[in-house]
């Protein structure tokens, strides 16, 4: 799941050799296809969803060997034009893992025109074997019309396996839902949820962001449909691609040119609150009971909620905030302006038993978990990718954000680099090669376990 089970980006549980080694040694190595997917390891299993010729293929190789144990593929014939070329054809999600289970939400329509309106379902697959166990309807999902790249992060906070429990909210705006995790049958709808942007599993307990959700530009025919005639002008002497095309206003029907159709058939887009507000729920996940609810937030950073032990952290335009995760009453705060950005690369907020550690615009500061007092003494500077938020992974005894590449040719601009948790000094980097042109992790999270870095350095995993 998103940073983890815990959603905190925290590996438990690893104790970092006295002495790291020069490189790494190559066990295996399999040839793994295209697509933005990160590897999911359960055990002694690795879970991954990519492209192969011309087909997207889910499968389970052996952790120890690479020995392929099963694969799922079926046919999707799809060709990227115009500024999708560098990104390839493969898909770009990846699966959540629980009780042998894999759980994805997925649009079904056909591949053949990405323009078509969606048809998107919750998909229920054995995880060792790839066979659908179950699927359920979602009538509404974000729109298939947002610009390449820049889905909004907080969709990606929506859905939650637990044991023999899947946590969704099965449409744009539906209540939180759990389902029986082996037949996708409904146990419960919690009441107060509708409008649900984002959520967390901690402890038996559901925190539940409801309200508003962050700012979000990124939607093709907004404009259009806002400006017909600007938007003519802007695509006069244009041709027109059925990748990512333009609408324009024929009459007074937005549409889009190439393959595409009338936005009226489309999910509905989510517009911006001009003040954006929110409240954080404690629930019950066994017997739907509201444990508390938070003051109004206003400003919410999208996905800066996190949660370890007693103590709940999230971030606003008007500074870091700390809540006792049982009671909901404030801990502390720190009080300060921070930069809100946008919804698809909001700033990133992850916790140690002992530290916050906040992208705060153009910079990374720590706070004392006990107190929110300043940890550091300094910031060092966020590492923000081009369309994604910056990568704050606490692995091995530190911290860590990736590197960056920028350039079509290749060429690592900054490597991968750890900090000292409790100082915030360099103390390490990781060296990369690239395959192919570009890296990728300008636009997508990267991602790291106990032992590797895991990165989309290349548009695809590598480790």
């Amino acid at each position: 799941g998103w940073l983890g089970p815990q959603r905190n980006g925290w590996v438990a549980d690893f104790a970092a050799p006295e002495v790291w080694p020069d490189a790494l040694t190559n066990v295996w190595s399999v040839e793994v296809g295209t697509g933005y997917g990160t590897p999911l390891v359960v055990g002694d299993h690795i879970f991954q969803h990519a492209r192969q010729d011309e087909e997207e293929v889910a499968w389970c190789v052996s952790r120890a060997t690479g020995k392929v144990l099963w694969r799922s593929a079926f046919a999707v014939p799809f060709k990227a034009v115009s500024g999708g070329e560098y990104h390839g054809n493969g898909p770009k999600s990846c699966p959540v893992y629980a009780g042998g289970r894999l759980f994805t939400i997925e649009d079904t329509e056909t591949a053949e025109n990405p323009l078509l309106p969606a048809r998107w379902k919750l998909v229920a697959r054995n995880a060792f074997n790839g066979v659908v166990l179950w699927t359920l309807d979602y009538p509404t999902w974000e729109q298939v019309t947002v610009y390449i790249k820049d889905y909004h992060a907080q969709m990606q906070r929506r859905l939650v396996a637990m044991g023999d429990t899947v946590y969704c909210t099965p449409g744009l705006t539906a209540p939180l839902t759990a389902l029986e995790a082996a037949t996708g049958k409904t146990l419960r709808q919690y009441e107060g949820t509708e409008g649900t942007q984002e959520f967390v599993f901690h402890e038996g307990r559901l925190y539940v962001v409801v309200g508003d959700r962050m700012h979000f530009d990124s939607y093709r025919g907004a404009r259009a449909a806002g400006n017909p005639k600007e938007q003519r002008k802007k695509r006069r002497g244009r041709a027109a691609t059925a990748n990512a095309p333009e609408p324009v206003a024929e009459g007074d029907v937005v549409t889009f040119q190439g393959d595409g159709f009338p936005l009226s058939l489309y999910n509905p887009q989510t517009r911006n609150a001009e003040n954006p507000t929110c409240v954080i729920l404690a629930i019950d996940a066994d017997s739907g009971k509201e444990a508390w609810r938070s003051d109004q937030v206003t400003y919410y950073t999208g996905c800066s909620m996190a949660i370890t032990g007693d103590k709940l952290v999230y971030q606003s335009t008007q500074g870091v905030f700390c809540l006792n995760a049982r009671t909901g009453e404030q801990n502390w705060a720190v009080e300060k302006d921070i930069p809100y950005g946008l919804g698809n690369r909001p700033n990133s907020l992850v916790l140690s038993d002992d530290a916050v550690y906040s992208e705060e615009g153009r910079n990374v500061h720590a706070y004392a978990l006990a107190d929110g007092s300043d940890y550091w003494g300094k910031s060092v500077a966020a590492r923000k990718g081009y369309q994604a938020s910056t990568d704050l992974l606490i692995a091995a005894g530190a911290l860590w954000m990736c590197g960056s590449c920028n350039n079509a040719k290749g060429i690592v601009i900054k490597k991968p680099t750890a900090y000292d948790l409790k100082t915030g000094d360099e103390i390490r980097t990781i060296d990369q090669q690239l395959s192919k042109p570009m890296g990728h992790d300008r636009c997508f999270r990267n991602f790291i376990t106990e032992r590797f870095f895991i990165n989309s350095k290349t548009g695809g995993p590598d480790c």
